[in-house]
């Protein structure tokens, strides 16, 4: 072989289609939902706490933030290994609500990390944001729980 030779790679794209025996996967149990899902609240603040360029304030109430949701998402999973939700959580539309919200806390965490969004009050707002659906989540849940048990 003489001069240069063109290796072609393929890359995985946008094609959520590629991703579809995943997700497919991942929605059929809350548990392999949030298994998948439940380090991204402790990763996004160990990350926030190492960036020089967030104020100790900023990093005080984003942290607050997504401890909230860790635990709120964490009373959820012992829920379910206790099987107090009733089979509730393993309902495919309550599996896919809880992967819509925590797939919106990844991609805010891959945007950040990656430099796509960095000025603190997106950050602060988007995770508020983030969190009361997390909470309405929770209530819901609660209030179908109360209703069907």
């Amino acid at each position: 072989m003489s001069g240069q030779e063109n290796v072609e790679v393929k890359v995985l794209g946008p094609d959520l289609e590629e991703l579809q025996g995943l997700i497919e996967y991942l929605g059929r149990s809350f548990f392999k939902a949030f298994s998948a899902t439940a380090s991204v609240p402790w990763d996004f603040q160990l990350c926030l706490g190492n960036d020089v360029n967030v104020s100790s304030d900023d990093k005080t109430e984003m942290a607050f933030h997504l401890g909230w949701i860790n635990g709120l998402i964490d009373a959820l999973r012992f829920a379910s290994e206790q099987e107090a939700d009733h089979g509730i959580l393993d309902r495919p539309e309550i599996v896919k609500r809880f992967m819509w919200i925590m797939s919106d806390l990844a991609k805010l965490y891959e945007d950040y990390i990656n430099g796509k969004v960095q000025e603190a009050s997106k950050v602060h707002a988007s995770l508020v944001d983030i969190q009361n659906r997390v909470e309405n989540f929770v209530r819901d849940f609660m209030i179908l729980l109360r209703t069907e048990s």
